[in-house]
């Protein structure tokens, strides 16, 4: 078969295996998300705003206007990640435990506590401790939404449904840059606390969706309990599926999880369980290193310091989360089809190029003020890196961590990894302000200098080490990890043992237990 040929079939059946039902749990799911992107715009825009930097900072008399200082920035912008680190160190353990769906509930009652501390703040603290608490809530949120939609989604359309979750993203963090355009003009406390108590809708529509959504098939039968695991899946998966081919899937994801040992700590890095943590937390970490936290974080305050008006920071944010939307709409699209490594080749190259180009516009202006070419090759700069961030690595770093570990070390790949990715995080976030700002480094522009050096490795690190993924099943993956195949031959791999099975089972074409090689096996399972 073609090439072409080959595109459509698989576009096919994605078609096929896509349910009314199977959609909306995986939106349900990774709406846990959107919190966490509107929380992002909405920050860089309120410390913008000069009702709150007057109730939390100080008066500037050089710019005649209230600021929040580098330190104090820099606490509140980097402090929440601690929450986010506490969320992914808890998420493994809740997971295992209680299900994933019981996570998605601790997401939304953990929000809810962190909306009502930050609008009911006057004080520095207490709004931190409420944005710490809603970004613990978000470290559940970027370890349970890969992992669900990776054990409940068919292998078509696994990658597709994983970046959902930077769908939603796209969408919390424009709706937050249109809200605060609306709100950052009144005069009083008002202009910030609006926007900060919209956050309470998305827990509420969690708790009322909660009831409706079925727990992980898998996660089910790990813990023994087939007859639920049965019916979660018929659940998700279209209605002409035969029960035949349902007990078929069950059976075989039974028969695989038989095969393995007991995933313990050490399992992580021992065969090749190494290269798979390697390739999970190297996505995670290249996902937050990019320069991404610059971007999108400080986005207002650095236009604001760099004389850029117009369009105003406010309005540019607007422009540039409504591009990013687009992005992720796009990447939804065509992840399944392109697949992960040209994505993320192309992407990493051009974040590179933007971020050198940035450096360079900075470097031309050291001592004078900007001209109206350099500031629109600024904003230019801004709007591409965000593009090509949010068409690759954005995305796909999630979908990476969610599909290439083993079934029984999903959790502690997981949780290892989002927290290297949250320390990371943490980091860059907390040290953005001294790059950028005088007293200190005050690099300014040049700032894209750093950044775009280290997204030339994450380049070599997504040709040299991220394998090609896409429309395999988990199990599957497990027999081509085990087989040692290099980087490059992961595309072409012609699959034989019971992942292939799986999948098969997964698109309902396996026609009855007798059919397959394992039949025996799981004959003998059931007994």
């Amino acid at each position: 078969m073609s090439g072409l040929g080959l595109e459509k079939w698989v576009i096919w059946r994605q078609r096929h295996l896509l349910t009314p039902k199977l959609v909306f749990v995986a939106l349900y799911i990774s709406l846990t998300s959107l919190n966490f992107g509107y929380d992002t715009s909405l920050f860089s825009s309120v410390q913008g705003m000069q009702p709150f930097a007057k109730e939390f900072g100080e008066f500037d008399p050089e710019s005649e206007i209230y600021v929040l200082p580098s330190y104090l920035s820099s606490i509140m912008n980097s402090t929440p990640f601690l929450g986010k680190l506490i969320g992914t160190l808890i998420s493994g353990p809740l997971m295992e435990r209680y299900g994933r769906k019981v996570a998605v509930l601790a997401v939304a009652l953990v929000s809810i506590v962190g909306v009502i501390l930050q609008c009911a703040s006057f004080h520095v603290e207490q709004y931190t401790i409420g944005r710490i608490l809603c970004y613990l809530a978000t470290g559940i949120t970027i370890s349970v939404v890969p992992t669900y939609q990776a054990e409940s989604t068919p292998a078509e359309l696994r990658g597709a449904f994983v970046a959902t979750l930077q769908f939603w993203i796209g969408v919390g963090q424009l709706i937050a840059a249109v809200i605060t355009n609306a709100t950052y003009s009144m005069p009083g406390r008002e202009s910030w606390l609006i926007p900060t108590g919209v956050q309470f809708v998305v827990p509420v529509v969690l708790i009322l969706g909660y009831p409706f959504v079925p727990e992980s098939p898998r996660w089910l039968l790990w813990k023994d309990r087939r007859e639920e695991a049965y019916r979660s899946l018929k659940d998700l998966r279209p209605k002409k599926t035969t029960e035949e081919s349902l007990n078929v899937e069950i059976d075989l994801i039974a028969i695989a999880d038989s095969m393995q040992q007991k995933g313990t700590w050490r399992s992580l890095f021992q065969g090749s369980n190494l290269r798979r943590t390697i390739i999970a937390i190297g996505s995670m970490f290249s996902q937050q290193i990019t320069g991404q936290a610059f971007v999108n974080q400080y986005q207002v305050v650095f236009l604001q310091t760099q004389g850029i008006t117009s369009p105003s920071p406010f309005m540019f944010n607007i422009i540039n989360t409504a591009t990013n939307f687009v992005s992720s709409i796009a990447v939804i699209l065509i992840i399944d089809s392109f697949g992960r490594r040209p994505i993320l080749t192309v992407g990493s190259f051009f974040i590179s190029l933007w971020l050198f180009v940035l450096g360079a516009l900075g470097s031309v202006s050291d001592h004078q003020e900007l001209n109206k070419s350099q500031k629109n090759g600024i904003i230019a700069c801004l709007l591409l890196f965000n593009k090509s961030y949010y068409l690759s690595w954005a995305p796909l770093a999630y979908v990476i961590m969610g599909e290439v570990s083993t079934n029984h070390l999903r959790e502690k790949t997981t949780l290892l990894a989002t927290s290297i990715s949250v320390v990371t995080t943490f980091v860059t976030s907390f040290t953005v302000p001294y790059l950028v700002n005088a007293p200190y480094a005050h690099l300014g522009a040049k700032v894209g200098y750093v950044y775009g050096s280290i997204s030339v490795c994450t380049l070599f690190f997504a040709i040299f080490y991220v394998p090609e993924l896409k429309n395999r099943s988990l199990e599957e993956l497990d027999e081509m990890f085990d087989a040692k195949l290099s980087v490059f031959q992961f595309r072409k791999y012609q699959s034989h043992g019971i992942g292939k099975q799986i999948q098969e089972a997964e698109r309902g074409s396996v026609k009855g237990v007798a059919t397959s090689i394992y039949a025996q096996e799981i004959e003998s399972s059931r007994v």
